[in-house]
């Protein structure tokens, strides 16, 4: 569960043609810029059914969060996110087609457990050191971390 508030500037085309000549919906067309000046998502603790008992855990930005959408990259602007043992700020980009970079930088603390609460299927504890980069072009990725 989580809550946003903010304003979004889009223009483009929702509709192009593909390979079967086909008009279909797509958001490779778009560009612009959301910004959220609220942002904060909770992650309920379920119970053997799948009901939500209480919240589990927290996660909020410090501050607006600025994200650009434009023909080949989205652009995360440096945003610091805190919560229940966790302190992490991203920024960067990330390429989403021919000619975009990555330069996405994911550092700080998570705490673990948000693993398991997203999945049933995964047990996880503890606290996790993160320096990740996403580096390279969208033809040739690289990761590190």
């Amino acid at each position: 569960m989580g809550r946003a508030s903010g304003e979004l500037k889009l223009s483009g085309n929702l509709m192009t043609e593909n390979e079967e000549g086909e008009e279909v919906l797509t958001w490779r067309g778009l560009t612009g810029t959301a910004t959220l000046t609220n942002l904060s998502i909770s992650f309920p603790e379920t119970n053997a059914t799948g009901e939500g008992l209480r919240t589990a855990m927290s996660l909020a930005a410090d501050g607006p969060m600025i994200v650009e959408l434009k023909s080949n990259e989205i652009i995360f602007h440096d945003t610091h996110f805190t919560g229940t043992q966790t302190n992490v700020t991203l920024g960067g980009a990330i390429a989403t087609n021919t000619g975009g970079r990555n330069t996405l930088a994911i550092n700080g603390r998570v705490n673990l457990r948000v693993l398991g609460l997203v999945s049933p299927d995964v047990f996880s504890s503890g606290i996790a050191e993160l320096a990740v980069n996403v580096g390279g072009t969208y033809e040739n990725q690289r990761v590190t971390g």
